[in-house]
């Protein structure tokens, strides 16, 4: 049976790990390879957890290590791939150094990018993170894109992103109709709602209230 004496950075999953030889203490983060190093193999993230060797596993550690999990990824290929929550581009790439930590999968941004061609802003999700050889991440070079700015990285999901929040029991309102398509002679409207934003960016629709004045307001 397999020992779980590690984390694999890029999402957290148990690994078991040869300590090929060496002492190594839990929290000492580090890279493993399941060949001999190369250019053309790919030199995983991990953290250290239990001191126990597994000399089954099919990672071997190497001696190098890192101040952290996100220095390692850093340092060793790491990209991300993202979707444009609208669905206008789909698998972009970035390194993950463009981001300044380590994002989950599913996590929802709002952020402008650009690679050489393209300058790009909106709603976008990680779809995947992933670490690359030498050789293979060269081959990527002039797909990645630059990150401008994330201007806002806590949305919950891609609708709270493109649409924003609501919050409170909708109010609505009776009207004079003639003729109206019930048969009575008033029907039930919803009117517009007043929108503020958040600290997060996030744009928050209040239900519970109406909206007078203004460009969009009851009363335009």
């Amino acid at each position: 049976m397999a020992i779980i004496n590690s984390i694999l950075c890029i999402d957290g999953s148990n690994q078991s790990l040869n300590f090929n030889g060496q002492y190594l203490t839990a929290g000492t983060f580090l890279t493993a390879t399941d060949a001999p190093p190369a250019n053309d193999v790919i030199s995983y993230c991990l953290e250290v957890t239990d001191g126990t060797d597994d000399t089954g596993s099919s990672l071997s550690a190497t001696t190098e290590t890192f101040l952290s999990c996100y220095d390692c990824l850093v340092n060793n290929y790491t990209v991300i791939s993202i979707d444009f929550c609208d669905g206008s581009y789909n698998n972009l790439l970035i390194d993950i150094s463009q981001f300044g930590y380590i994002p989950s999968e599913n996590d929802v941004l709002f952020m402008r990018l650009n690679n050489t061609t393209n300058f790009l802003i909106g709603c976008v999700q990680v779809t995947s993170i992933g670490q690359y050889s030498l050789n293979n991440y060269n081959l990527l070079l002039g797909d990645l894109y630059t990150i401008d700015e994330i201007i806002v990285s806590s949305f919950g999901t891609c609708d709270d992103c493109l649409f924003g929040l609501s919050a409170g029991t909708e109010s609505t309102m009776c009207v004079i109709c003639c003729p109206c398509t019930s048969g009575e002679t008033i029907t039930t409207v919803s009117p517009p709602h007043p929108k503020w934003t958040n600290l997060q960016g996030q744009t928050t629709i209040l239900l519970d209230a109406i909206q007078l004045g203004g460009m969009n307001g009851l009363n335009s």
